[in-house]
Formats: C-alpha cells, structure tokens, sequence
C-alpha cells in the first residue's frame, strides 16, 4: 500500500489559517440575523459587555465550527416573535464570533511572526518639527472652499472632546475601542504611528503592547504627559522620515481629514513597504464619495465632511493599499488591515 506523505508543518499551518478564517466568516455571518428580528441590535448591545470579560483564550477551531452548525439550525426554525430564544441565540451568536476573532488572532500572528521579528527592539526616528499655523495655511490655500467648512467642523469637534470625554476619545470603558484593541493585537510590534490619537495619555486600544514602539499625532494637544513619542500635526504632513514605520492606524480618525488624498499619500510614505494600515471606521450606508475641490462640498454634520461606506472606503484605499482583512461589529463599527503595495 502506498505511504501517505505527511503533510508539511507550513501546508499545515496555511490549512488551519484557513478554516479559522472560514469559521470567524461565518460567525459574523450570523450577527448579521434577518432585518425582522427587530429586538436583534438590543439584544447584541445588553451582551457585549458579557463578552468583554470573555479571556483571551483558544478555542479548537472545530468546536467553533459544531457550535455554529447548532446555531445555525436553531436560527432555521426559531421564529421571530419568540424574544427569549432570540436573546439566547443572539448571545450565543455573538460570543461564537468574538472566539472565532481569537483563533483568527492567533493563526494571523503566526502569519505575521517574520515581519513582527524585523519589527522588534526598532527604535522610533525623531520627527521632523514644523508650525501647526503653517501647515493649515497650506490647506486653506489648496482647498478654498473646503477648509473654513472643516475648520469650522474642526472647533467644534475639539469643543465636544473637552466637554465629554468619555462620550467621544478611547477611553477606559468604550467598548469598541476595547474590540478595537482585541483586533490590533497580532499586528503590534515593530513601530506604531497612530494617527489622530487624541489628546488623552494614552488611547485605551494602545495598552499593553511591550513590543511596540508607539507614535502619535493629533491636531489637538491635549495631556501635557504622552505615554509615547507625540506630535501635534494632521494626517496631511506626516512630520517623519520615509519609511519609518511598520504599522499606522486610523482609530475613527480618516474621516476627519481635509484631504483623503495627502493623508494617504503620507501614510504610503512614512510606511515600509509591506507594513499595515489599520483603520477603525464608523459606517453610513449609502455614503457618497468625497472630493473637497468639489463645488458643492459641503457638511454633512457638525464634525463631518463625508462619511465612508464600506465601498467608499474600500475604493478609497485600493490605488495605494491591498485589503488583508475587515470585520464589522456592532453598530456599523468596521475595522480593516490594508497592506501598502511594494
């Protein structure tokens, strides 16, 4: 009988990455339930904060998959006016998910485990000063009709962050910013630029990542104490040299910029070419895309130009940046992985 040849310890690894990332897709699949069950974005909102205190732990990615099988037909047959069952499957669904996310964790950490190693003991390179006043010149002068409509969303915005911040900054507490974190987790080693941090400490997403050497920049000043290298400066000048960093994140921070165009194209240039660009995005369906040399720009808001829809966002990286990854949680928060093209 012919000897069965043992398949290869990468083989191996890239066929369990695969299944886990099946399971996490099929998980989130589920939070998705049919729009009839109108009690669902409750329902999921009273647990999530159950599923924060759930450790961070592995799971084998075929109890995952048995369990969602389960729910799967208990959703089939379940019917819509029945609340408790819903409140059952819904919670059931959502932890389902929130465990398949650690075992993606865990197989994207050992994908990513090369690229960590070059990352770590990196030293992060001093920035490059410039005047704040200088730099807003320079955007009012490009985009004329854009700018004292941003400036103006721009004040009060800065106004709301010192009035509330619990309500508006990652702080101790906001949930997605502590989803956000769980996200980040295979991807923080190596240098870090986080831009539009806030003007607290540190952001509640950036706790707890010895192997990162953490940068960020915020238009805001904010704490006179960072607990990282900071800068006051916007996303469109980028204060660091060319291919200082491994990774860069936008933390509900793009859709504040002025210019999409210039905040990208710095984020390609202070990124070594390989590295990620992380984003966490809130979401409006239906949201159109944005140019400020339009005639007709405008606010959409008090804090907002222009708002991403998923196919915004996505047309608005792919020029510059391959999508690894992206998730939706609840109330339409997204994150994404993009990887900067050589």
């Amino acid at each position: 009988m012919e000897a069965t040849v043992p398949e290869e310890p990468e083989a191996r690894q890239l066929s369990m990455f695969s299944k886990i990332r099946s399971n996490l897709a099929a998980a989130t699949a589920l939070l998705r339930l049919p729009s009839q069950v109108s009690t669902l974005a409750q329902t999921v909102q009273e647990t999530r904060n159950d599923i924060n205190r759930i450790e961070m732990m592995l799971w084998h990615h075929k109890r995952i998959g048995d369990a969602l099988d389960e729910i799967r037909n208990d959703l089939a047959v379940m019917r819509t006016d029945d609340l408790p069952e819903i409140r059952i499957r819904a919670k059931r669904a959502h932890e389902a998910a929130m465990q398949a996310r650690l075992l993606h964790n865990a197989g994207l950490r050992a994908r990513l485990e090369m690229v960590a190693k070059a990352g770590r003991g990196r030293t992060l390179p001093a920035p490059t000063p410039y005047t704040f006043d200088d730099k807003l010149g320079e955007l009012a002068r490009a985009f004329p009709r854009a700018y004292p409509i941003w400036i103006e969303a721009f004040e009060r915005g800065r106004r709301e962050y010192e009035a509330a911040p619990a309500l508006n900054l990652a702080v101790e507490g906001h949930t997605v910013a502590d989803h956000f974190r769980g996200y980040l987790a295979p991807f923080m080693s190596g240098s870090v630029l986080d831009i539009g941090c806030g003007p607290q400490v540190l952001p509640s997403y950036l706790r707890g990542f010895p192997d990162a050497a953490v940068a960020g920049l915020d238009p805001l000043s904010g704490a006179e104490r960072r607990d990282f290298q900071f800068v006051r400066g916007l996303a469109e000048f980028l204060p660091w040299p060319d291919d200082s960093f491994d990774v860069t994140l936008f933390a509900t921070s793009l859709d504040h910029v002025l210019s999409l165009d210039w905040a990208l194209d710095e984020v390609c240039r202070v990124l070594r070419p390989g590295g990620f660009c992380i984003v966490w995005a809130g979401l409006i369906e239906g949201a159109k895309p944005y140019d400020p040399l339009a005639e007709d720009v405008a606010a959409l808001d008090d804090y907002h130009l222009f708002h991403f829809s998923d196919e915004t966002l996505r047309e608005t990286f792919k020029s510059r940046f391959e999508l690894l990854e992206n998730t939706l949680f609840i109330e339409n928060n997204a994150f994404y992985t993009f990887v900067r093209r050589s």
